[in-house]
């Protein structure tokens, strides 16, 4: 399982064990890499489209769009600092309806594990929740 790089779902990835990468049973011909900080901390879901993926100059991490804007992993020998970035509803109607066989998603914290809630992000979803 793993969140795809435009951040719309959470889905399966199957692994090629040839080339060590994944694709999606839909199109098996688009490759993904699981973003390097879940290889290095094991704090990403993020897939990368290694089709559309554009390097950071002077830089040799592949990592989701999302972590690409994070300068600091905390970590020190008691705890590692984790996020999971999910969403128990569906992207493509603005987070208005749920997804299947979802469990629900709560924004919070447990144990230096941080859940992020990705509709609770999302402003036109806000807006549609705040209206009398």
């Amino acid at each position: 399982m793993g969140l795809d790089d435009t951040f719309d779902k959470v889905e399966p990835y199957e692994l090629d064990e040839t080339c060590g990468q994944y694709f999606k049973a839909a199109e098996p011909d688009v490759r993904y890499q699981k973003c390097d900080n879940h290889a290095d901390y094991k704090i990403c879901t993020g897939m990368v489209d290694l089709s559309t993926f554009v390097p950071v100059e002077g830089e040799e991490e592949i990592l989701c769009f999302a972590c690409r804007f994070n300068e600091t992993i905390a970590y020190n020998s008691q705890s590692e600092l984790s996020f999971d970035f999910t969403t128990d509803r569906d992207v493509n109607d603005h987070f208005a309806s749920t997804l299947k066989n979802q469990q629900a998603v709560f924004t919070g914290h447990d144990c230096c594990h941080l859940t992020i809630n990705l509709a609770e992000a999302d402003g036109v979803h806000a807006r549609i929740q705040s209206s009398p």
